[in-house]
C-alpha cells in the first residue's frame, strides 16, 4: 500500500517539480536546443519557450511570431488534466495527435526551407 501511494505522489508531482527545473534552466538562460546543437538545424519544437514567455508577457501576436504552434501543447495539457470529463473517443482522440503531429512536421519543413 505505501508503494501505490508513493508511486501515485511521483506521478502528480513530478511533472510539476520538471516543469519549474525547465523554468529556471530556461529563464537563467543556460538551455539550448539539443537538436540545434548537436546537428545545427532546428527542431520541429524551437521557438515554443520563447513563444510560452511571450504569452507570459501578454504578447500574444509575438508568441505567434515566436512559434505558430504554441497552443497545441497547451491544449492537450489541459486535455490531460480534465481527460476523464472532456474525453474524445479513442478514434478522435488519434486523428487530434495525428493532425498535431502532422502541423509540427510541416512547420518545421517550412522553415528549414525558409
Amino acid at each position: 500500500m505505501k508503494n501505490k501511494s508513493f508511486l501515485s505522489c511521483l506521478y502528480h508531482f513530478l511533472p510539476s517539480v520538471l516543469l519549474i527545473a525547465f523554468v529556471v534552466i530556461v529563464a537563467a538562460d543556460l538551455y539550448d536546443c539539443p537538436t540545434e546543437a548537436l546537428l545545427g538545424i532546428s527542431c520541429p519544437g524551437c521557438g515554443m519557450t520563447d513563444a510560452y514567455f511571450a504569452l507570459l508577457k501578454r504578447d500574444i501576436s509575438q508568441a505567434f511570431r515566436e512559434h505558430c504552434l504554441f497552443p497545441i501543447p497547451a491544449f492537450w495539457f489541459i486535455y490531460h488534466l480534465f481527460r476523464r470529463k472532456l474525453s474524445f473517443s479513442r478514434r478522435t482522440e488519434n486523428i487530434l495527435v495525428f493532425l498535431s503531429a502532422l502541423l509540427f512536421i510541416i512547420r518545421w519543413i517550412i522553415n528549414l526551407f525558409t
